[in-house]
């Protein structure tokens, strides 16, 4: 399944927001990008592996975190449910305590006492008998309000216990597999925009028992974890979160610890549907920081090259937003995407604030060494004031320039003077609406007005592909 919209390209769309997706959008608390197929926000699920470059330790066999007393490596010689050869096998050490594989991924609690908007999860596992016979499996989450738990019996193929859970249930998946899931209703009273909840895959050893001394080779055969909004569906495969594509099904938050109201919100009327509304002060969404924060390709920081950012957008000019640090030209800019690469202050992508040209703001380093950073701009049109518009770039590393879209037709391009060896990255996560200045307590380049569809590709789109592009999103905007 791929939710986006028919003929929309989706080879390296790295992200999708669509509040007229009830798939993407939880009103003013989250949005998903559903860039990727499926609705599986795990990462790492073909192995259980997430290590990499800028990768945190809160995923699935990280030695800091992720695994404890136990081992999961490929096992080709047992079929996956799939039938092919990519089951894991979960084995317990020799150690005394508990077995699990552990892995952190943000919920969204509700904004307040009684609110009608809760995340609502399922998580679910394919799992089958594995070396030595008395072994059960149990799947649980906790921080993100009572802990959740199901335990499954492979004596009687069947759930013994759910605890705090909705629903939850089992499919016999053939060749003695099982797909066990829980659906759970985030109920925190956490102050914070968004907590993370702890994700666990527990064996479960004589008499039931979680802390017991393992032998060293009983285990469990697992398989496909996900983590989905809603009810269950079939699984997706995702890669590991050092991988760009992570990003394709993430979830883009509000930053937890921001006391202000919540920004954007739900703006939905009968002709427009509904959209991103911003109300030019606060901060938007950012990439949230459960398993990967900075938004370009690994393994460092200079590895972000070809690229494009495009959205739909009603802007109102009625407020100003705050300038960025150091910019020269220093224009003041209605961000739509920011930190463009992972670096602050930087990869702001927007309308300049006079809503007469698009900007696009880099930091390279220079071929021959030294830091430019390029305020770059397109050639003015009409003020896109309270009017839908589609604005989008695309980036040409070999050539250093970049091309701006107004309603899939270019608007100018500008090439970077110096030659430059490549972009200037760094850690921070995307954000959308506004732009973070390292050391500032508050945001720039607040935009003000209704979003709709925003997107990232890590490509240059041609002429050709901008107009495809907009030809197939414009349906309700013209």
């Amino acid at each position: 399944m791929i939710p986006v919209r028919r003929n929309i390209d989706t080879d390296e769309l790295i992200m999708w927001l669509d509040p007229s997706s009830p798939l993407s959008y939880k009103l003013g608390e989250y949005s998903i990008s559903i860039a990727g197929r499926g609705k599986n926000q795990f990462a790492g699920t073909i192995d259980f592996t997430n290590t990499g470059p800028s990768v945190t330790a809160r995923v699935w066999n990280d030695t800091a975190a992720g695994i404890n007393k136990a081992t999961v490596a490929i096992e080709p010689s047992v079929t996956d449910p799939d039938g092919n050869t990519a089951t894991t096998a979960f084995i317990e050490t020799a150690d005394t305590g508990t077995k699990f594989l552990n892995c952190r991924i943000e919920v969204v609690p509700p904004s307040g006492a009684g609110d009608s908007v809760i995340d609502k999860i399922t998580y679910s596992l394919y799992v089958k008998q594995g070396p030595g016979s008395d072994r059960n499996i149990r799947i649980s989450h906790t921080n993100a309000g009572a802990a959740a738990t199901i335990v499954f019996d492979f004596s009687t193929n069947t759930i013994t216990s759910a605890i705090n859970v909705d629903d939850s249930g089992f499919e016999n998946a053939g060749g003695g597999w099982y797909r066990i899931w829980y659906t759970d209703s985030v109920e925190t009273t956490s102050t914070l925009n968004n907590v993370q909840a702890r994700t666990y895959i527990y064996l479960v050893g004589p008499g039931g028992s979680l802390s017991y001394t393992g032998n060293g080779t009983s285990g469990v055969y697992i398989y496909g974890p996900q983590w989905e909004q809603g009810v269950l569906s079939n699984y997706v495969k995702r890669p590991a979160a050092g991988s760009f594509q992570y990003f394709q099904n993430n979830k883009f938050v509000r930053i937890s610890t921001d006391t202000t109201a919540p920004n954007p919100k739900a703006s939905t009327t009968t002709f427009e549907g509904t959209n991103f509304s911003f109300n030019g002060i606060l901060r938007g969404f950012y990439g949230g920081a459960d398993m990967r924060t900075p938004f370009r390709p690994n393994p460092d920081t200079t590895s972000l090259e070809d690229h494009s950012g495009f959205a739909w957008v009603k802007l109102d000019r009625s407020s100003t937003p705050d300038q960025g640090l150091g910019w020269s030209p220093n224009l003041k800019v209605f961000s739509v995407i920011g930190s463009i690469a992972g670096r602050s202050n930087n990869g702001v992508f927007g309308i300049e604030e006079n809503g007469t040209s698009l900007v696009y703001k880099m930091r390279c380093i220079k071929s021959v060494g030294g830091i430019t950073s390029p305020v770059l701009q397109s050639s003015s049109f009409s003020d896109l004031n309270e009017e839908w518009h589609l604005i989008s770039f695309s980036f040409d590393f070999s050539t250093r320039t970049v091309d701006f879209y107004l309603d899939g037709v270019a608007v100018g391009s500008q090439t970077i003077t110096d030659p430059i060896a490549y972009i200037n990255g760094g850690t921070a996560s995307a954000t959308v609406g506004y732009f973070s200045v390292a050391g500032q307590p508050y945001p720039s380049g607040q935009f003000k007005g209704l979003m709709n569809i925003i997107g990232f590709y890590n490509k240059k789109l041609s002429v050709t592909e901008q107009k495809a592009l907009y030809d197939a999103t414009k349906y309700r905007f013209v």
